[in-house]
């Protein structure tokens, strides 16, 4: 696991008890709202609020000055260069609480792309696998009955080289990497030593509603947009700045 990883219980608990209740797409819009919720709050605690208010003021002060300016560059050159000092000052002051509030966010997009991305197929159903070389070839050995299915990777003598469960329906298998410290794979690594980097299984896309185009389908547009829809007039209605 990751580090992104570690909060995965406080999203799969109540989504597994609220499943037998509502369908995936309601549980999503629900984590888009409380999404937005949680990052508008952290960000206004994690935000000096009072420095950015008056910071905003004069950034106004400046602009309306240099719009009401009427003489030569030289003279303006002094104006452009304390509102570029304000929009800095302003990036300096949003940006550790911007990244900050933004962290539970990402551990959430993590889980959800694992959860809602791909689906494993049913039993006997194929999936194509490729390898990052073409000196070896990857077969998907569907599963049958409660049997997990296994991508063998063999190399052109047959001989077998990878043989990993696909107990998570996620699409690559690779080798460990310094980011997997953050965003693990539930499916585990390539060893060191396997002359291929990965694996890329063709897992069939979750669609979670029925109308629109197939890439509109997916968990992504109901929980971006939900999230932008709640975001915007709570920042408004909290006078987040």
């Amino acid at each position: 696991m990751g580090l992104f990883d570690l909060p995965a219980p406080l999203f799969s608990i109540p989504t597994a008890l609220l499943s037998g209740l509502l369908p995936p797409a309601i549980l999503i819009l629900l984590w888009g709202v409380i999404s937005a919720v949680v990052g508008v709050e952290l960000y206004r605690l994690f935000s000096p609020q009072q420095r950015l208010t008056s910071l905003k003021a004069d950034l106004r002060s400046a602009q309306e000055q240099l719009s009401s300016y009427d003489g030569d560059l030289d003279g303006a050159w002094p104006i452009m260069g304390r509102l570029l000092r304000l929009a800095f000052g302003r990036l300096a002051l949003v940006l550790p609480a911007a990244i900050l509030s933004s962290l539970p966010l990402l551990a959430l997009i993590v889980w959800l792309d694992t959860v809602y991305g791909h689906s494993l197929p049913a039993a006997g159903q194929p999936v194509a696998a490729t390898t990052s070389s073409a000196d070896f070839e990857a077969h998907w050995n569907g599963a049958a009955g409660n049997d997990v299915p296994h991508v063998i990777v063999t190399d052109r003598a047959g001989q077998t080289v990878a043989d990993v469960a696909v107990g998570t329906p996620v699409d690559r298998i690779e080798k460990r990497r310094w980011w997997n410290l953050l965003f693990g794979n539930p499916l585990g690594y390539l060893p060191e030593e396997a002359a291929i980097d990965h694996v890329d299984l063709a897992l069939p896309r979750q669609e979670l509603i029925d109308i629109g185009p197939h890439w509109l389908r997916g968990w992504e547009p109901i929980f971006f947009a939900t999230l932008l829809l709640c975001a915007i007039p709570l920042s408004l209605f909290r006078r987040v700045q």
